[in-house]
């Protein structure tokens, strides 16, 4: 389709309702939405707990370099308490957030931010920590939502682990613990590179 706002542009549309990109060069490995697809890959995923690492994958931005093991360092991670980066980086200067000071008109969220007073309660969540507001929202459908500023600026509370997508979990090793009340990522983010995990043939691999 010729472009008219342009001398030599074309706009082009996917024939194929499951390929995206600038040329149609990707294509959803599952579904022809993205919903789809991310409910299909969860589906997977649940469906092989011990396989999680064979049946996912863990998308990685490069947010702050650093020596944080196999597992990414999700920007989430960053000044959330615990220090995932070897040389300590991902907590440097947090400490400043602690004792920002809010104007008298604006209400400050946990992790330090602040926010109109107006904001506070309003129904929306305008923390990203969602400190602002009762939580009513079960942050386990993170996972399946499309582009939702709810969930992909969502920071984790302290003490809490980041499933990496808007989710977050009490405890990260609560999958090893025998009891029916779990709280895991629907993401398993928590589990990759965890080998007593991952069963090769039957047997742990180690």
């Amino acid at each position: 389709m010729k472009n008219s706002s342009e001398v030599d542009g074309y706009v082009c549309e996917c024939r194929d309702p499951q390929s995206y990109g600038k040329n149609c060069e990707y294509l959803l490995p599952m579904g022809i939405t993205f919903s789809q697809t991310a409910t299909a890959e969860i589906a997977l995923i649940e469906a092989n707990p011990t396989d999680v690492q064979v049946y996912g994958d863990i998308i990685c931005c490069v947010t702050l370099v650093c020596n944080s093991g196999l597992l990414c360092l999700d920007w989430r991670e960053i000044c959330d308490g615990v220090q995932q980066c070897m040389a300590g980086l991902d907590e440097e200067n947090c400490d400043k957030l602690e004792f920002n000071e809010c104007e008298h008109d604006e209400y400050r969220c946990m992790n330090g931010m602040c926010i109109p007073e107006e904001f506070f309660l309003d129904g929306e969540f305008d923390c990203l920590d969602w400190s602002d507001e009762i939580q009513y929202y079960d942050d386990a459908n993170c996972p399946l939502e499309e582009v939702s500023t709810r969930c992909d600026d969502r920071i984790c509370p302290a003490n809490q682990y980041s499933c990496g997508d808007g989710q977050c979990i009490f405890n990260r090793f609560d999958f090893q613990i025998m009891s029916q009340i779990k709280r895991e990522c629907r993401s398993r983010r928590e589990q990759y590179f965890i080998c007593e995990t991952h069963y090769i043939n039957g047997d742990k691999s180690y």
